[in-house]
């Protein structure tokens, strides 16, 4: 007998590399990797080996498997929902503000938390790390950015040195 997973839905906006963005569902695990909170987005997209994910199109209701590789950018459609695009338990040690360009030209800007220690305190030793997705910031809300979609990223403030 087939077990019933509970999920919770999260509306959010999503471009895809060379698409027009739309609007839609992704539906999280009512437990994440911990077992007692609900999923993020962000922890299930740094987490899942899958190339495929779904996603329901608000547009049709048609549910769709979606390129991992080919989202540019999420962003959630409550700012209620802040919860699960990413953990309250941030370990940010600074925030830095960038732009991100993507492959297809498009920008957004905004702030990163930064999770930055002895050995890795530049925005290129985050962007370099192992995470494929990030939380940006910005003016028209929460962002997760797909790394690979990246073409380039604009810091507006020297790294610190490190502390010896």
């Amino acid at each position: 007998m087939a077990r019933i997973v509970r999920k919770f839905p999260m509306p959010v906006e999503m471009a895809l590399s060379g698409q027009t963005p739309t609007c839609g569902v992704f539906f999280l695990s009512s437990r994440g990797m911990n077992g007692t909170e609900p999923d993020t987005l962000l922890g299930f997209m740094n987490r899942t080996d899958e190339r495929m994910v779904p996603f329901e199109r608000e547009s049709d209701g048609a549910m769709l498997l979606v390129s991992r590789r080919r989202i540019e950018w999420i962003r959630s459609l409550s700012a209620n929902n802040s919860v699960l695009m990413r953990p309250p338990h941030d370990h940010a040690t600074r925030e830095e503000l960038m732009r991100v360009r993507f492959v297809g030209g498009t920008e957004i800007e905004g702030l990163v938390s930064l999770e930055l220690n002895e050995s890795s305190y530049r925005a290129s030793d985050f962007m370099n790390g192992r995470d494929s997705f990030f939380s940006l910031l910005t003016p028209s809300g929460l962002h997760l950015v797909n790394k690979e979609s990246v073409l380039e990223v604009r810091v507006f403030e020297e790294s610190p040195l490190p502390s010896l």
